[in-house]
């Protein structure tokens, strides 16, 4: 069995998505690791960029919920002034 030796370089958090690109890097390079060891990497670098993809996935369905939103209501008080409107043409003031 092979010792893998390595000390922490840095403590403060980094994206997803930087993770990501340094697992990328790590498995792009030859280390001359076990091939249990390199199925390993490639796999968490799979997972990993499955969980970047969802994240932007989930950040553009949001980015179009906050759009549908503002066009709902955008129609909807467009739909009040056109009521409004009519109701004064017709004469109708709302007072029964």
């Amino acid at each position: 069995m092979k010792t893998v030796l390595g000390k922490v370089v840095s403590t403060k958090p980094i994206s997803l998505s930087k993770a990501t690109k340094a697992l990328s890097n790590c498995v792009a390079v030859e280390i001359g690791a076990y091939q249990a060891m390199s199925i390993y990497l490639r796999h968490a670098l799979a997972f990993f960029s499955e969980l970047v993809q969802f994240h932007k996935d989930l950040k553009g369905s949001k980015f179009d919920r906050k759009i549908n939103n503002y066009a709902i209501e955008t129609l909807k008080i467009l739909d009040l002034i056109w009521d409004t409107k009519d109701s004064v043409r017709s004469g109708n003031t709302g007072d029964a």
